[in-house]
């Protein structure tokens, strides 16, 4: 009994040492499997795809937040080159639902921005739908923060956080598309995804250019020095940027107060039948490249800058559903005239970008406007014209919000001047008597 007594108790002593010697070995490198499982934060960033309708704001957790963005609408002759981009972008990056929650803070999505989440299929990319119903207005949001409308395009911008959750003079890294060639284009992602989308030090610590521009270059000495650049975010607090956009002006109508600044479109005469697809194609253009109004809240008004198409009957024309042929048909000739007297453009063969700083009928004599003359435009550079009027004009404040400061005018348009001239630009003063 004794001896039985003996052995139980020496068995008992020998399994306490065991347990003590194996939580000691615990914690001093002996590991559960779980170990075995990467943390979030040593997982190396992965770049992901997802589609953001226009209903929805991108949610937090994510490392990075990027952003495929089209700077205006495709026209027939471009509309293979965005399939091309599309295919592309779901070509190279996976769905960001391929990947567990738990993974998210290394995840890295680039958003296609859509506008309605019944309409497209985001598991199933059809490109020429997602083409189709890509929400232009929210890209000209959040291009509208730095200088690229008059861009080609695509951009691919990222941020650390959500476009809508960036402050004013937040670093972002910029990749312009515009003149990569189809061939290139899983290049430039691939470069997009691994050099700078995946690799922290770039897009860590406010988007170290250098270490992307290193990391672009083999193809920086292809393309140029210009594809990639960073850039600060100009967005005032609780407010967007001066936001260009546009609208139709009906005869019996006044353009309303509230907006930051007031374009038109003036054609200076009727077509003929020799022009009449100048003046098509310069409805195309600008339906492509502005959004309407419509599309922003009115509580963004104030930052909203609406070039109008002057139109002459309110039952005519249908203003959600642009048909060029019959826009040109009954365009407000006679509206256009008087506007054109009154900035001295009226034998210019047109059509003619005019901005004030309040709508034309509260205008003064002698109050300043800035004028953009398309006379001498290609077909071919409308885009490009419309894209400079946007982004350099309209929605830089320093230039239309004093008086539009030709000086700063000039510089933005220094490249299209060496093709086109100086006389494209000019400020000129209203002539007309004082309407109270």
């Amino acid at each position: 009994m004794q001896t039985t007594r003996l052995a139980v108790r020496q068995w008992s002593l020998y399994l306490i040492v065991l347990l003590l010697v194996g939580c000691k070995g615990d914690k001093d490198g002996y590991k559960d499997a779980r170990d075995d499982y990467p943390k979030a934060d040593s997982v190396e960033p992965i770049p992901a795809r997802d589609v953001l309708f226009s209903n929805q704001e991108a949610p937090s957790g994510f490392g990075a937040y990027g952003y495929l963005i089209f700077t205006k609408r495709p026209s027939a002759d471009d509309f293979d080159r965005y399939i091309a981009v599309c295919e592309a972008f779901v070509r190279n990056l996976e769905p960001v639902s391929d990947y567990p929650s738990s993974s998210w803070p290394s995840i890295k999505p680039t958003y296609w921005l859509a506008q309605n989440q019944e309409q497209i299929d985001k598991r199933f990319p059809d490109c020429r739908q997602w083409v189709e119903l890509y929400d232009y207005s929210r890209a000209e949001y959040i291009a509208t923060s730095f200088e690229f409308l008059y861009s080609e395009g695509p951009i691919l911008f990222a941020w650390s956080k959500p476009s809508e959750r960036i402050h004013n003079n937040a670093p972002a890294l910029v990749l312009d598309l515009s003149d990569f060639s189809n061939d290139d284009l899983d290049r430039a992602f691939g470069i997009w995804m691994d050099s700078i989308t995946r690799n922290p030090k770039v897009w860590r610590a406010g988007f170290n250019l250098v270490l992307a521009r290193e990391a672009f270059s083999s193809f920086l000495n292809k393309y140029g020095d210009h594809i990639i650049r960073g850039a600060d975010v100009e967005r005032r607090e609780q407010a967007l940027p001066p936001t260009p956009a546009r609208d139709v002006l009906f005869s019996n109508e006044e353009a309303p107060s509230g907006f930051g600044a007031y374009g038109y479109l003036i054609f200076t005469k009727r077509p003929s039948d020799d022009n009449f697809d100048r003046y098509i194609a310069v409805c195309n253009a600008f339906l492509r490249n502005l959004e309407p109004v419509s599309d922003y809240p009115s509580s963004s008004w104030p930052s909203i800058m609406p070039t109008y198409w002057l139109a002459q009957n309110q039952g005519q024309i249908d203003k959600d559903d642009p048909d060029c042929q019959k826009w040109i048909e009954f365009y407000d000739y006679s509206r256009a005239k008087s506007i054109a007297s009154a900035t001295k453009v009226i034998l210019s063969e047109g059509p003619i970008l005019v901005a004030w700083s309040q709508p034309f009928e509260k205008t003064r004599n002698n109050e300043t406007a800035l004028v953009l003359d398309l006379s001498d435009f290609s077909n071919d550079d409308l885009d490009r014209a419309f894209g400079i009027w946007m982004d350099r004009i309209t929605r830089d404040p320093k230039v239309w919000n004093d008086g539009f400061n030709l000086v700063l005018a000039k510089e933005s348009f220094r490249s299209f001047l060496e093709k086109y001239g100086d006389h494209i630009i000019r400020a000129v003063k209203t002539v007309k008597e004082i309407i109270s």
